[in-house]
């Protein structure tokens, strides 16, 4: 599966709550990249973790998501401006990371009252992590997309997808 050219139809057709598992499982893969470049992100990284996985179990009383995502956004964006200046190629596989982590917060901020905007969250959650250029991180971000078909195949329930990607609380 090419991460880096799979359509939005193809993501439409899964469950949303699982879809934000796989985006959630994404940011999880890349966080060491960019805690690697800033160790003083680590502690919004786990809690960003944390909440967004509160929030898949439970999204009535998960928690609001917009101050940790704005937070985020000044990470990634941060990381943007430097990669652009400095155009080191260390920095740009952890602009990638970064704005797929912010994105996958965004995604999950959105699944319950935006589905179009949690989409396009997790389509650049995929995209990004397609262009880290890590072979593993491609692969293990398609089987979790080939779990999700599965789950969905056998009409597995929002539950039952959160502890299949080990999500659950």
């Amino acid at each position: 599966m090419d991460l880096r050219s799979i359509p939005v139809s193809h993501l439409e057709s899964l469950p949303i709550r699982g879809l934000g598992a796989v985006v959630l499982r994404a940011a999880i893969r890349v966080r060491s990249l960019i805690e690697e470049s800033d160790a003083s992100v680590a502690v919004s990284i786990d809690m960003g973790i944390r909440e967004c996985c509160g929030r898949l179990n439970d999204p009535a009383s998960g928690p609001n998501l917009d101050e940790l995502s704005e937070t985020l956004y000044l990470m990634a964006s941060g990381r943007a401006a430097k990669y652009r200046a400095v155009k080191s190629p260390d920095l740009h596989a952890v602009t990638y990371a970064a704005a797929a982590f912010h994105s996958a917060v965004d995604c999950i901020a959105d699944l319950d009252h935006d589905a179009q905007s949690a989409l396009s969250s997790a389509m650049m959650v995929i995209r990004s992590t397609a262009k880290i250029g890590d072979s593993n991180l491609d692969r293990a971000v398609s089987d979790d997309l080939r779990l999700l078909e599965s789950l969905r195949a056998n009409e597995s329930t929002d539950e039952e997808i959160l502890v299949a990607f080990e999500l659950s609380l």
